[in-house]
């Protein structure tokens, strides 16, 4: 790669991780949201459970399997768009690094 070209992937790659941010802060929400529901449906079926006291932990993990799915989806979708950031954050770095190199190499020879 030219150093032009270097600095045209690490402009791309700066654009791509600028706009995960956005992805990610909404993933994050919705994590968060789905974790809150998860927690309040779980209470509400705990004590809504007509039992004995240690039937009331399982009847609540029982009705509040959706939510729980749903939670754990939107964690699993949240931390995949933070590892694709972090990839792209990483790909800068290798890209900043070549055009290190390829700036000191061409100083080196005199351009050529």
């Amino acid at each position: 790669m030219s150093p032009a070209e270097i600095e045209e992937a690490i402009a791309a790659s700066g654009d791509l991780l600028e706009d995960s941010v956005d992805i990610i802060d909404e993933l994050q929400g919705t994590f968060l949201f789905a974790d809150a529901e998860l927690d309040r449906a779980f209470a509400r079926a705990y004590l809504n459970h007509q039992g004995p006291q240690q039937e009331k932990r399982y009847a609540a993990e029982l009705a509040t399997e959706k939510e729980r799915t749903a939670r754990d989806q939107a964690f699993l979708i949240f931390k995949y768009a933070e590892r694709k950031a972090n990839a792209v954050d990483r790909r800068i770095s290798g890209l900043q690094t070549r055009s290190k190199s390829a700036n000191n190499a061409m100083n080196t020879y005199g351009g050529r």
